[in-house]
């Protein structure tokens, strides 16, 4: 279980769109499927809103070799790609609390 963040919200209208329901396929940056040792598709689980962190962020299984932070992936919502980064393999805060006294 990988925490991610969205790296850019922009649609091909330039409207930003917020992923909200869960099931998303996740990609690799080339488009391609990702799948684990048992043939088991890589979607996201949840999704939403990190006020504390000031980004959209998502919760999805990966297998090991991609839930390294850093890792940059695509997510597919409403028939477009969007960029994303494996965060953590834990939770996402802002843990100097500086986002909500600045």
């Amino acid at each position: 279980m990988c925490t991610l963040t969205v790296e850019d919200q922009t649609d091909g209208r330039g409207q930003k769109r917020h992923m909200m329901g869960g099931n998303e396929p996740i990609l690799t940056p080339d488009g391609g499927r990702i799948v684990d040792s048992h043939g088991r598709a890589s979607r996201v689980t949840s999704a939403g809103y990190g006020p504390s962190v000031d980004r959209h962020l998502l919760m999805a299984y990966l297998p090991q070799e991609l839930a390294v932070p850093g890792t940059d992936l695509q997510v597919m919502y409403m028939n477009e790609l969007y960029p994303v980064e494996v965060a953590t393999t834990g939770a996402v805060f802002d843990s100097t609390d500086s986002r909500m006294k600045g």
